[in-house]
């Protein structure tokens, strides 16, 4: 097996309080409603999760209500015998909404470019029309 991982790191900012950005995130309905994609867990440190139809799977390390989320994280596609990545995501309220840190590591090699690609074509350009649509009072899906 091939020992090499990255680290993904990003920075965004979502138009909402961190204490939303959270619940969207670790709250299977709302979860569910901004990617469009089934998704199971419940946030409890310890529990395991699935997201994006089952793409990506875990186990819920750290939970901090509007501060962090700290996941074991992984995707069917991993290698086999990769080990799960570490995902952190860290919540800072700022003008205008919340930015989001993002630091994954243990990212098998080779899979860390279309992984970053995929959390802004999954989830935060979603996450931000989701808000952006409760903002204006739109319903969801539109």
């Amino acid at each position: 097996m091939d020992d090499k991982v990255s680290t993904i790191r990003q920075q965004i900012q979502i138009p909402a309080k961190p204490i939303d950005v959270y619940h969207a995130l670790v709250n299977p309905e709302q979860h569910a409603d901004f990617t469009e994609a089934r998704v199971t867990g419940q946030p409890k440190i310890g529990n395991t999760f699935t997201w994006l139809n089952g793409y990506a799977f875990g186990v819920f390390l750290d939970l901090e209500e509007g501060k962090r989320i700290t996941m074991e994280w992984q995707t069917e596609k991993w290698p086999s015998g990769a080990r799960p990545s570490t995902l952190e995501l860290g919540f800072r309220e700022i003008e205008g909404g919340t930015e989001i840190t993002l630091v994954q590591s243990g990212v098998p090699a080779g899979y860390a470019e279309i992984l970053a690609e995929g959390w802004t074509e999954f989830y935060w350009t979603p996450l931000e029309h989701y808000f952006r649509r409760k903002q204006s009072g739109q319903p969801s899906g539109q």
